[in-house]
């Protein structure tokens, strides 16, 4: 009973800062997002920004067997005219010791796919995207720096995704610049 109302307290919270119209949050959120076979869980965070600071952990726990669905989850950033930064891990099936990770870069038709590597099981891979006033973007995966030069809109949304399995995103933070 106590576990249960630890966690349900954890998640009003966690929800709660969510929803919080500040446009900065810096506590290091944490999301344990664990899904049953072909199902998915998003959370979803509507911002306006025209410089951001996005980072924090995820972390492979445990991946499920389904027929059709893969296990996977992605950190994401996009805005409305289908620009998106994606780091994204998706293990090969169930039974995998591994997901592989890797980032996604949208511009409207135009895909770009960078492979980043093998994160085992229970193993943390830290990420960082940040964009400014010179449309350069940074993406840092475990230590590995991106650079790119893409404009993202100001109406932005911060994603958190898993699906057939149990991911834990942690240390989730965000800062941005308020577009005048």
């Amino acid at each position: 009973m106590r576990k249960t109302v630890t966690s349900l307290l954890s998640t009003a919270l966690f929800f709660a800062a969510m929803t919080d119209s500040s446009p900065t949050y810096a506590a290091g959120l944490r999301y344990g997002c664990d899904t049953a076979t072909g199902r998915y869980s998003p959370v979803d965070i509507p911002l306006t920004a025209s410089q951001l600071t996005f980072s924090g952990t995820m972390r492979p726990a445990l991946f499920r067997y389904d027929p059709k669905w893969i296990p996977t989850a992605f950190v994401r950033i996009n805005d409305s005219n289908k620009q998106s930064i994606t780091i994204r891990l998706v293990a090969k099936n169930s039974k995998a010791s591994a997901a592989d990770a890797t980032v996604v870069v949208q511009d409207g038709e135009d895909r770009k796919t960078a492979v980043i590597g093998a994160i085992p099981l229970d193993t943390a891979m830290r990420f960082s995207i940040s964009y400014g006033e010179n449309d350069d973007i940074a993406i840092v995966v475990n230590g590995k720096k991106t650079s790119l030069s893409n404009k993202l809109d100001d109406d932005i949304t911060l994603s958190l995704v898993c699906s057939t399995g149990d991911f834990v995103f942690d240390e989730i933070a965000w800062s941005t610049s308020p577009t005048e």
